[in-house]
């Protein structure tokens, strides 16, 4: 297992740090091909201290994606787990469901792959499987959607939505119906006032 800070896009091209944990096999070698399991995580929150790639189980565990992650080493595939744009980077806001940019933090992991030493040569470029829970299940949809056009080369074979967010709207509209994630419009809010270039009127929402 080892972190990997690597570099993503934003719409305008411009370079952006991104954080990954990369697991693989033990005994991997340049000859392994490795089918690779590119996953997205879920909701962990939008500041800096929330990245998935600072998640430690044993203090506080969010997901305990560390474990998943290594099962899924154990069972033979590289597999790679993304933070998100504006995540460990104080000079951005996590800019959260916006679609876009997590599919180019997916897909850029994924050729994180290609030229790291413990996984150069040894993954299987022709079987990619791309998945992801909640908020890494819209990572997920929005990277298959945008790879011919983003990252060509990468050969997808499979495609994953653990309980994905495919509607950011229909999603929202759940806070008036039970679901209990009175934290989602607030991270909308967030998030889009500042990708957006908008500002929302509070008295409107805060009703």
């Amino acid at each position: 297992k080892q972190v990997v800070r690597y570099t993503s896009s934003d719409e305008e091209g411009r370079e952006v740090p991104v954080y990954a944990r990369v697991y693989t096999p033990a005994g991997t070698t340049a000859n392994s091909d490795l089918p690779v399991f590119a996953f997205a995580p879920g909701t962990t929150g939008i500041d800096d201290r929330c990245a998935a790639s600072l998640e430690k189980p044993a203090v506080a565990n969010w997901a305990n994606y560390d474990s998943l992650m290594a099962a899924y080493a154990a069972q033979g595939y590289a597999v790679v787990i993304t933070d998100y744009q504006g995540m460990r980077d104080p000079d951005r806001t996590h800019h959260y469901m916006v679609g876009a940019q997590e599919g180019r933090a997916v897909l850029d992991s994924i050729r994180v792959l290609e030229n790291l030493p413990a996984t150069k040569g040894a993954i299987d470029a022709e079987n990619i499987f791309v998945a992801g829970y909640s908020q890494g299940g819209h990572a997920a949809l929005w990277a298959d959607m945008i790879a011919d056009d983003y990252a060509p080369e990468l050969d997808i074979k499979g495609l994953v939505g653990f309980g994905p967010v495919s509607d950011v709207q229909t999603t929202l509209a759940d806070i008036t119906r039970g679901a209990n994630i009175n934290w989602f419009g607030p991270f909308i809010r967030t998030a889009y006032q500042d990708y957006y270039r908008s500002n929302y009127d509070l008295s409107s929402y805060l009703l």
